[in-house]
């Protein structure tokens, strides 16, 4: 049985607007997540994957090997104070963007951003009157933009030098929450809403195109490569569907055979190394007697053949796809891993199991 350290967390004081608890929080300091894995998200040369976790912890990851580099710690309070949905590392990788709910009651939430190499806090993004879903970078890494709930829409950040990032303005209509955000190459941006909106921004987030999908709760989003597409899944619907990247125009679904039908899909990434299409969700097989949830590959971004790999143990909640052909997941056992370009597996890491009966 693996030893495991009891040490004391004591929550960091932060000398801003909002106060935060300065009581003692005992907590298990385990190389891995301890609770569901919600994003996982590198940088562009894939150096580094930083993962998010409901047990108020972020961590950053050697994307070659899979070792843990840094564990992230942001103020948390009782209950679910201080649970992390959303987290982005920059472009170059220097900085860890994370958030979620950090506030006791749900309001006044902030972003926290943290230097990788050093895990100094570099900047508290405070005022957030709600839940942050997610978290998403530009490719210049001049803008952050984060995804909220209860129909408070996507708030845009801006990179002011060294000073850091700057609220630069919220875009609004949104009547309930936003689940996941995607950038392209170009600084384009589209989202996905409960409230059935799927939307298309230009570089300045002016609203270029918006489509109703009809009651479905559009739950995940990504670009092409090269922008002239977006994939979107739902969290109501066994579909996925690809529209054209500039006019939101629909343009094919990719084949879904051999999926259980109350499959549904919370992660989608289109490969810039060979345009296929990834995604994974809640599908599920059998596997030697035990039940491993699917990643599907399709070739063409979704119009050509696909293969699957059963490897989680629990739903897949994120890809990542890396530009060497190579994928990370995230998902919900907890668990995180890094698959070949054939989606064979390289690493794969999972909660620690500990007994600690008779000890």
């Amino acid at each position: 049985m693996k030893k495991l350290f009891l040490f004391f967390i004591s929550c960091a004081l932060f000398f801003a607007a909002q106060a935060q608890l300065g009581k003692p929080i005992f907590r298990l300091n385990t190389p891995m997540h301890t609770q569901s894995i919600y994003r996982i998200s590198t940088d562009v040369a894939a150096k580094y994957s930083l993962t998010v976790s409901a047990d108020k912890t972020a961590k950053l990851w050697d994307n070659k090997t899979g070792n843990l580099l840094r564990t992230f710690r942001p103020p948390i309070g009782q209950g679910n104070e201080g649970t992390l949905y959303a987290g982005s590392l920059s472009p170059d990788g220097k900085i860890a963007a994370v958030s979620g709910l950090t506030s006791k009651y749900g309001v006044n939430n902030n972003i926290y951003l943290f230097d990788t190499a050093t895990g100094k806090l570099l900047q508290r993004l405070g005022g957030i009157e709600t839940t942050v879903l997610d978290l998403e970078f530009s490719a210049d890494g001049m803008y952050l933009a984060a995804a909220l709930n209860k129909g408070k829409g996507i708030n845009i950040y801006k990179r002011l030098g060294s000073s850091g990032f700057s609220k630069l303005k919220n875009l609004s209509g949104y009547t309930d929450q936003a689940l996941d955000i995607a950038f392209d190459r170009s600084g384009r941006l589209v989202t996905v809403c409960y409230d059935s909106k799927v939307r298309l921004y230009n570089k300045k987030f002016e609203l270029l195109k918006q489509i109703d999908r009809h009651g479905g709760k559009v739950f995940s989003v990504a670009f092409s490569a090269d922008g002239e597409k977006v994939a979107v899944a739902y969290r109501n619907s066994r579909t996925i569907d690809v529209f054209s990247g500039k006019t939101l125009e629909f343009l094919y679904k990719p084949v879904l055979d051999g999926l259980n039908k109350r499959c549904l899909f919370y992660a989608l990434a289109f490969s810039s190394y060979d345009n296929s299409l990834y995604a994974g969700g809640s599908s599920s097989d059998i596997q030697k007697g035990e039940v491993r949830f699917t990643i599907r590959k399709w070739a063409n971004e979704g119009q050509g053949a696909y293969i699957d790999k059963h490897i989680a143990k629990n739903a897949v909640l994120k890809i990542n796809a890396l530009p060497d052909g190579r994928i990370v997941f995230a998902g919900n056992y907890p668990e995180w891993g890094k698959l070949d370009k054939n989606l064979k597996l390289i690493y794969y890491k999972t909660a620690e199991i500990n007994a600690f009966t008779n000890s």
